[in-house]
């Protein structure tokens, strides 16, 4: 592949152009400072921008790594000219010289994710933003935004530089300890998911950082959360228990819970545990399925304030559901679980609450809903997962909406 890289002289750079000419592809590195480049890269091609190729050049990629990073303290004009119009004049450039494919190193943070991940200045992340929306709304070559959190290798920068200092036996422990807390990525993964996007032509937004799936920091701590949560409810809140088992009673004929199968993790169905709150012979559907008349009295406040979902704490002591995750699906919602399947979604612990449904999504959107579920799996953290918490115990999403 003959590939136009720009911000070569960056700490990703540095390590991307040696891994693609030793992968045989052909590059041309443009920057800035053309004579530092070729003093870094002397046996590479190098350029400044007002060079850039024409078509006959028959360039394939255009990777643009070049960034004003969330480390630097200048003002909003500087981080507008770098990361804003200095990507339209390389886009625009890359057009003129018939280039298909627009590879662009986004930020992690700029795609309006309902987290608590960003700790860089609002001049860094509105810059990215504004340059993104820009790409958005081109359409003339395949766009490709790799997005990624902070990054680390055996030399630190940035935010991770502090990791440096500390004795080798430590570091591995602390970037673990990091990764939990909230998204990182090993400067490996990002290189080879650059590589991976030029060669298959991709086009779309592809996440990258560490898995926190096998992360013992996060699984204890989501393990540790999932118990306490059912020990506080049943320490605490059994006597709502018994006014709620009274309340449905007086309200209703029928069973005060409601027992449904559910899919779990790979497929594996449960009975998944609720305070009923239909009439007796609803039939057995999606909510967004049933007629809002189905609703009992006592089950629309329920329903409202979520008291409903508490009897889910025996699958979270059983270990079938996690506190924060995808909302599980019934068996017979094929389209739903196709898609989820196709995503991944369907390789982590369903949830009470999430991403989804603090976001109001239903399974009545399942293509919407699905690829949600999906970027909280990529971007799931100790941090995301108090704030998704905390937002629902402050009102945020009312639940599966009826007809």
């Amino acid at each position: 592949m003959k590939i136009v890289v720009t911000g070569a002289s960056g700490s990703i750079g540095q390590r991307l152009v040696p891994f693609l000419i030793g992968n045989g592809h052909t590059l041309l590195l443009i920057g800035r400072d053309s004579d530092r480049l070729n003093r870094m890269f002397p046996k590479v091609p190098a350029t400044d921008y007002g060079n850039f190729p024409c078509r006959s050049d028959n360039f394939d990629s255009c990777v643009h790594l070049a960034v004003k990073n969330n480390d630097s303290s200048d003002d909003e004009v500087s981080f507008k000219k770098a990361n804003v119009d200095l990507l339209k004049d390389v886009y625009n450039s890359s057009k003129r010289a018939g280039i298909s494919q627009f590879v662009n190193l986004a930020s992690f943070q700029s795609d309006n994710v309902d987290d608590v991940h960003s700790l860089i200045p609002n001049t860094y992340a509105s810059s990215k933003k504004h340059a993104e929306q820009w790409l958005s709304n081109q359409s003339k070559l395949r766009l490709v935004n790799i997005r990624i959190p902070a990054v680390y290798s055996d030399k630190m920068a940035g935010k991770l530089r502090f990791v440096s200092a500390l004795p080798k036996f430590m570091q591995a422990t602390v970037l673990a300890f990091l990764a939990s807390l909230k998204p990182i990525v090993d400067i490996e993964r990002v290189i080879a998911a650059i590589e991976a996007a030029v060669n298959n032509g991709e086009s779309g937004d592809i996440v990258v950082r560490d898995d926190v799936g096998n992360n013992i920091f996060y699984r204890i701590f989501k393990r540790t959360i999932d118990f306490l949560f059912s020990i506080f409810v049943l320490l605490f809140l059994w006597w709502l228990f018994i006014a709620v088992f009274a309340i449905i009673k007086l309200d209703s004929k029928g069973p005060v819970l409601f027992a449904q199968k559910r899919l779990g993790v790979q497929k594996r169905e449960f009975i998944c545990y609720k305070f009923r709150t239909m009439t007796v012979g609803t039939a057995q559907a999606g909510t967004h399925d049933i007629d809002r008349s189905s609703i009992t009295r006592a089950g629309r406040f329920l329903r409202r304030t979520k008291i409903d979902e508490l009897p889910q704490i025996v699958n979270l002591l059983r270990g079938e559901i996690s506190l924060v995750g995808p909302r599980p699906s019934l068996p017979s919602q094929h389209e739903l679980i196709e898609i989820r399947e196709r995503l991944g979604v369907l390789d982590i612990l369903p949830g009470i609450t999430g991403l989804s449904q603090i976001r109001n999504l239903d399974m009545s959107i399942p293509d919407q809903l699905s690829r949600s579920d999906a970027e909280y799996i990529s971007k799931r953290s100790i941090l995301l997962d108090i704030s998704i918490i905390f937002k629902t115990l402050t009102g945020a999403g009312q639940g599966d909406k009826v007809k």
